[in-house]
């Protein structure tokens, strides 16, 4: 499930914005409200960073990184029905029904075929159920490329 961690650039972001260029900025996970018009391209958790380039990978890293903090935590959210979707469970123990699955650890799967809102709903969600379970305090933040690209 993880992607490569890399050192932190503890470089502050600059923000500027030339036509038809992204912007690159760094907002707190819980924060974001919509993902529409952006890309993530670094998740960073407490002192980690994740080099990402879709909401997926956003997803299936903090999921992963969650299972690592308290994987009882992670397991309950197969029976939680916060997790279920309209048409399917967001975790579950192995992969059967699912579309796009992706292991986490042990037999517990999360389903990776969402849009990048959804993905953005289920990781607040599941952070808000360790914070109120496991009290977690990690700093999250994403980086996000912004900017809208005009048709040719």
């Amino acid at each position: 499930w993880q992607d490569a961690l890399f050192e932190p650039d503890h470089e502050e972001i600059v923000v500027t914005k030339r036509p038809n260029e992204e912007v690159l900025s760094e907002h707190e996970l819980m924060e974001l409200e919509s993902v529409t018009n952006s890309k993530p391209v670094k998740l960073i958790i407490d002192s980690g960073c994740y080099a990402v380039n879709s909401w997926k990978r956003v997803f299936i890293n903090l999921c992963g990184w969650l299972w690592e903090c308290d994987a009882a935590i992670f397991r309950e959210f197969a029976s939680n029905s916060d997790f279920q979707s309209r048409k399917r469970r967001v975790v579950q123990f192995g992969d059967a029904g699912m579309k796009r699955a992706e292991r986490i650890g042990g037999s517990v799967y999360v389903e990776t075929n969402y849009s990048a809102q959804e993905f953005l709903k289920y990781s607040k969600l599941m952070i808000e159920k360790y914070q109120d379970k496991y009290q977690l305090e990690a700093k999250i933040d994403i980086v996000l490329a912004e900017g809208i690209r005009e048709a040719l």
